[in-house]
């Protein structure tokens, strides 16, 4: 089945309508002179013929420069047709249960091109789709199950590995695989960019010296009497950033890996440097998380400052007050130190200023105060700095040994995003921001008729705490609370981390540790002695290794099968001769078998049945005399005569010439086909 495709209003290139989403005018160009024919409905087709490589090179430049320069020969990309059923006639089958590996049939070009980025270009990428008779569903050539049916020599010439939107050769991804001192991704970056803005000022050079000739030229010859013009140049094609090369190559080492699309469904916005933190939570797990659990947020009222319990005896309220104080004394936080109920009681306090609006009055400031100067001096020192940094991401530069570096780098961990610092840098900023966590406990939580996200409502709510406290004169004087600014990204990671640890301890309070002796009691076998020869093995172990097998050349293909007709049943009837001159015999000439349509072969077979069976057929008598035109009533000849679309052309009756003639006619069915749309 041939493919067809729209024609394009306003150019004169037959390209599909998907691929002018990704193709430019130049390519454009170039690409449908190569791969496209007009079809005799005026649509443009896929020329079969032309379909001999896979690898197609745009037209190079003249290096006489005879004609005007054209972008397309200097700034086109090479394509990559990835067709294994119209190329290679590799036998693909449909991997559904109930379609019982039924051969797919190609079912047209695929509506999308892709741009791969290469060492020092871009190249397209494009493939067919494939289609099961049974079930009718359509694939993509370069699907993962297109892929893994191929043969390893075959499946190794697919050179690319694609995300949702851009798409990598495997040569750029090979050169991380090999990362050492000096060797970092910043660096490849760096040099694939350096290699593209090499190649594309090549170009943009040629380009100029070849217009600059022919400008040159119509100053110094007569003939060329107007200015020529040439066409701009279109800016190169951006380099991707830093992160998306670590993303390409964790998608490239992670193929192997089965997982659920239905449920593994990451953001594009996402960058490689949250997905590798050891707490990171994809945004699409936390929407299916909070898929079912919609409930209104639970606003938890904030609790008391202790104060002291009213007595009517002196003494029992100095005891009482005491005992409060021994207690708030003793009780121990998650890190098992004491002082931690001072710590809840100032995060309660807090917690009240979380709306947007109100500010803290003068006795609430006097209030935080009261119980910032209760806190332990453990409390009161922020944890900003580590003089050593032994492994992780942030670990010791190799380069700058200076103090504070490593703490500005732990600043700056999102896209996109200002300096945070972690949520459990002092203990009363972890308390309070972990109090907000349980006031806002769904997903995705409703307020004021207005659906948000859980964790930008609780990165709000500490601003807004922040905000009131750092504009507090009171409190900058008296009570100086260190709250640093957090952002998404720190926060979700500190949540995870903590979830986490808090879920191993449960599990590991269950379970007795037993430790293993470090002396055995009984004594260790004698070393064994040395031989005096050596064991060598001259015979490696063979490895088996069940691979797919070559189907290249098993495909069928519709328009080149030829049906050979039953021997001894009906003859087929010989060509009529166009010259009167004999035909030149050669022993050694051998005839030339054309492919029969399946209608003549199918109506072949039935005559020869009813010759069979005794019944008449009404033979074949191929026409002797010769047409006649009916307007000037002479011999209809090549010459003179031509016909389109069921119209013919006489020369004798017509005042245009052939060639205006068919243009004239070309031009009133688009239009006719223009009105119908």
């Amino acid at each position: 089945m041939p493919t067809t495709v729209s024609w394009s209003k306003g150019h004169d290139c037959l390209v599909q309508e998907g691929w002018k989403q990704t193709l430019s005018e130049i390519d454009q160009e170039w690409i449908s002179k190569a791969l496209f024919k007009e079809s005799k409905k005026g649509t443009a087709e896929l020329d079969s013929t032309k379909l001999k490589q896979m690898w197609f090179d745009p037209p190079q430049p003249d290096p006489l420069c005879k004609n005007i320069p054209k972008p397309r020969s200097y700034f086109g990309h090479r394509l990559l047709l990835w067709m294994l059923h119209k190329i290679w006639l590799i036998k693909l089958v449909c991997t559904r249960p109930g379609c019982k590996s039924r051969p797919l049939t190609s079912a047209g070009l695929y509506r999308h091109v892709r741009l791969v980025l290469d060492l020092d270009c871009h190249y397209i990428l494009a493939t067919e789709y494939l289609e099961c008779p049974n079930c009718h569903a359509k694939q993509i050539g370069w699907s993962n199950n297109i892929l893994e049916q191929l043969d390893l020599a075959h499946r190794l010439q697919f050179p690319a590995v694609l995300s949702y939107r851009l798409a990598c050769d495997n040569r750029v991804l090979q050169l991380l695989k090999h990362r050492g001192f000096g060797n970092s991704p910043s660096q490849l970056h760096q040099q694939v960019l350096e290699q593209h803005i090499r190649r594309w000022n090549e170009r943009v050079a040629l380009y100029l010296q070849d217009c600059k000739t022919f400008r040159d030229a119509r100053d110094t010859d007569s003939v060329l009497i107007t200015a020529p013009k040439f066409d701009q140049v279109s800016e190169m094609i951006p380099v991707p950033s830093v992160k998306w090369f670590l993303t390409q190559f964790s998608d490239d080492e992670s193929d192997d890996a089965d997982f659920d699309e239905d449920v593994y469904t990451f953001d594009v916005d996402v960058g490689y440097d949250d997905i590798t933190q050891p707490d990171y939570e994809p945004p699409s797990l936390r929407r299916l998380g909070g898929r079912h659990h919609r409930a209104p947020p639970e606003v938890r009222q904030p609790s008391p400052i202790p104060q002291q319990p009213p007595s009517s005896h002196g003494s029992d309220a100095k005891e009482d007050a005491a005992l409060i104080d021994t207690e708030l004394e003793d009780s121990a936080g998650p890190d098992n130190i004491s002082g931690y109920a001072k710590v809840e009681a100032l995060a309660d306090c807090l917690f009240q200023f979380k709306g947007d609006s109100g500010v803290i009055s003068k006795t609430q400031a006097e209030q935080i105060t009261q119980l910032w100067n209760n806190l332990k001096p453990y409390d009161k020192i922020i944890k900003r700095h580590q003089d050593y940094l032994s492994k992780g991401r942030f670990k010791r530069s190799k380069t700058t040994v200076i103090p504070g570096v490593e703490s500005t780098r732990r600043c700056f961990l999102g896209q996109n995003t200002g300096p945070a610092q972690w949520p459990d840098c002092n203990r009363y900023m972890e308390c309070l921001i972990t109090k907000l966590c349980e006031a806002y406990k769904s997903t995705v939580i409703s307020v004021g008729g207005n659906r948000s996200q859980r964790w930008p409502l609780i990165v709000k709510g500490y601003k807004n705490i922040r905000r009131k406290v750092l504009t507090n004169g009171h409190l900058s004087s008296f009570a100086p609370l260190q709250l640093m600014e957090i952002n998404r990204t720190t926060l979700i990671q500190w949540y995870n981390r903590t979830s986490k640890k808090q879920e191993r301890q449960v599990l590991e309070s269950g379970i007795s540790a037993t430790k293993p002796k470090l002396v055995t009691s009984r004594a260790l076998p004698e070393p064994l002695i040395k031989p005096a020869v050596l064991y060598t093995l001259t015979i490696a172990p063979s490895f088996t290794f069940v691979l797919p097998e070559s189907t290249v050349g098993q495909a069928t293909v519709r328009n080149k099968t030829s049906i050979p007709v039953p021997p001894g049943k009906m003859a087929i009837p010989p060509l009529p001769s166009t010259s009167s001159a004999p035909a030149a015999s050669s022993s050694s000439s051998l005839p030339v078998e054309r492919p029969i349509p399946r209608s003549v072969a199918y109506y072949r077979k039935q005559a020869a049945n009813r010759i069979a069976e005794g019944k008449q057929v009404k033979r074949y008598k191929p026409r002797t005399s010769v047409s006649v035109c009916s307007q000037c009533k002479q011999p209809r000849l090549m010459e003179s005569h031509a016909q389109y679309f069921g119209t013919w052309y006489c020369a004798a009756k017509s005042n245009q010439t052939m060639e205006d003639w068919k243009t004239a006619m070309a031009a009133q069915r688009r239009l006719r086909k223009q009105q119908k749309k």
